[in-house]
C-alpha cells in the first residue's frame, strides 16, 4: 500500500511551494500535474516534497512529490531496486516520472482526494472497491457540486460549478451509449468511453491517464460498469422496475365450459 511518487526533473522544492504553503499552479500546469495536485490546500498536511540532488530517475537532480497526507508510502525516496520508475513521454524531456513500489501497489486510500465524495462502490482490476461518482442522471440531476442561484427572471436554479462543466457535458454522450448498449462500442470507439471513465474516477482520486497506463484499473471487463454508475444506471433500472410493478396485470382469460 503505497502512494505513487512523482519526480520532477530540474526543479527544487522552493520552485513549487508558495509562501502560504500551497503548490504553485503555474508550475503544476507546466509539468502537466495540475489535475492531479491542483486541489492540494495545505502542502505540509497533504504532501511530502523534498529535493533529490544526486541519484534520481533519468540522472537529473529534481524534486520528489507525493500526496500522502498522514499515510506515507512504504519507501519515501528514490530506491530503484524496490521501485519501478517510468517517464511520462520521452525520458530526455519528460515533465515528470512516476515511481511505483514493486511490492506495494497503490490502494484507494492512497489515491483518494482529501475532499472525498459519494458514489457507487465498484470493483476494479486490482480486486479492490473504488467509489465511482454519479455525474449525470437522465432527468438532469447530478451529485456534482452545484451553485444555488436565481436567474435574471427570479427562477431558482442549480447550476453545475464551472470546474465540473466539461465532464458534465461529456456525460451526455454516455447516456447515449447506455441507451444504444455499451457493448456496441468496439475497437477505437471505446477510447472516449475509457477516457471518460478515467476522468470520472479522477474526481475522487488522484488518477489520470498516465497513472492509468501504469495501474490499469479500468479494463475491458469493468469499463461498462464504471460508466453505468456515472449515469446512475442502478437508479434507472430501479425506476423501470417500479413502473413495471405499477402496471395493472392483464385480465385473466375466462374459460367457457359446456353443460349438459
Amino acid at each position: 500500500m503505497s502512494a505513487p511518487l512523482y519526480f520532477l526533473p530540474k526543479l527544487h522544492a522552493a520552485d513549487l511551494i508558495t509562501q502560504d504553503k500551497r503548490l504553485k499552479a503555474s508550475v503544476l500546469r507546466e509539468r502537466q500535474l495540475f489535475d492531479l495536485f491542483g486541489d492540494v490546500a495545505n502542502v505540509e498536511a497533504e504532501c511530502s516534497i523534498f529535493d533529490l540532488k544526486s541519484k534520481a530517475p533519468g540522472g537529473h537532480s529534481g524534486l520528489l512529490l507525493c500526496a500522502c497526507g498522514t499515510r506515507p508510502p512504504t519507501r519515501l525516496g528514490y530506491y530503484p531496486d524496490f521501485q519501478e520508475w517510468k517517464p511520462v513521454g520521452k525520458a530526455e524531456d519528460a515533465p515528470y516520472w512516476i515511481g511505483l513500489d514493486k511490492e506495494s501497489a497503490p490502494t484507494p486510500e492512497d489515491l483518494v482526494r482529501s475532499a472525498g465524495g459519494a458514489g457507487y462502490r465498484c470493483e476494479l482490476a486490482d480486486g479492490r472497491e473504488w467509489i465511482v461518482p454519479v455525474i449525470r442522471r437522465p432527468d438532469g440531476s447530478t451529485e456534482l457540486p452545484r451553485d444555488l442561484v436565481w436567474d435574471d427572471a427570479g427562477v431558482f436554479q442549480e447550476q453545475v460549478q464551472v470546474r465540473y462543466q466539461q465532464i458534465w457535458e461529456r456525460t451526455e454522450e454516455a447516456l447515449e451509449w447506455f441507451r444504444a448498449g455499451f457493448n456496441t462500442l468496439r475497437g477505437k470507439a471505446i477510447a472516449p468511453a475509457l477516457r471518460l471513465a478515467i476522468d470520472a474516477l479522477a474526481l475522487l482520486y488522484r488518477y489520470d491517464q498516465p497513472l492509468h497506463n501504469r495501474l490499469r484499473l479500468i479494463n475491458s471487463e469493468n469499463w461498462m460498469s464504471v460508466l453505468a454508475f456515472v449515469i446512475d444506471a442502478p437508479l434507472i433500472y430501479a425506476e423501470l422496475e417500479a413502473e413495471k410493478k405499477k402496471r395493472s396485470p392483464e385480465e385473466p382469460e375466462l374459460l367457457s365450459t359446456a353443460t349438459g
